[in-house]
């Protein structure tokens, strides 16, 4: 493959990675646009790292009495 066909093919994969950002985004607006409740649970893919932050981040500021944590991951030796 040459250098220009190179160039091409990562502009389309940046510009297929900015349309999903934008829908994500339009998603959020029109959330808060209809004061859609928060889930109190969710879950997330290896692409969400941001989506699974802002969740948890919201959570956090609207615990009331405590928060706990806990691995369900254990390890046997």
């Amino acid at each position: 493959m040459n250098d220009n066909a190179n160039v091409f093919m990562r502009l389309n994969n940046l510009e297929y990675h900015q349309l999903e950002t934008d829908k994500k985004i339009e998603n959020i607006f029109k959330a808060i646009e209809n004061n859609t409740p928060q889930p109190d649970k969710g879950i997330f893919f290896n692409e969400q790292i941001f989506d699974a932050y802002a969740f948890v981040a919201d959570l956090i500021k609207n615990a009331k009495d405590e928060i706990i944590f806990f691995n369900p991951i254990t390890t046997t030796i």
